[in-house]
């Protein structure tokens, strides 16, 4: 598992996590058990998580054989990030144009830089913080 963590909800909205620990924390066991996350790693491999009841606890882990997939994790990155520029110009540091020519590593990259600026740009970024993990 290579992180940082990225969880997809059903929204296709990406939230980016520093590891497991982290991106379990503002998950609900219940909208786990409804399937209402993906979780990938920052190479696109698909984790297995899981709730054995509607009141937790959530595990985050790799399933044994499951290989990556990169270009749907992209695919969620690119939009999620071409969704972010549109409602808050300046968070995301690349252009659309940008955001389209580059690959798995550059949007994970960018994911992190984003959540750090929204972090910044938060009224409460300590409590942002201790969630993601992200900038410690």
């Amino acid at each position: 598992m290579k992180p940082p963590i990225l969880v997809v909800s059903d929204d296709s909205s990406v939230q980016v996590f520093a590891d497991a620990d982290h991106a379990v924390r503002p998950m609900e066991a219940i909208d786990v058990l409804n399937g209402e996350y993906q979780v990938f790693d920052a190479h696109g491999l698909r984790l297995v998580h899981h709730a054995d009841s509607d009141d937790g606890p959530i595990v985050i882990r790799e399933a044994p054989g499951v290989a990556a997939e990169p270009a749907e994790l992209h695919r969620f990155l690119r939009q999620h990030l071409l969704r972010v520029q549109e409602v808050r110009p300046g968070l995301v540091e690349i252009g659309p144009d940008e955001v389209d020519g580059s690959d798995l590593a550059a949007l994970v990259a960018q994911m992190v830089e984003t959540e750090r600026r929204f972090r910044e740009s938060t009224p409460t970024p300590r409590i942002r913080r201790r969630i993601s993990g992200i900038g410690h």
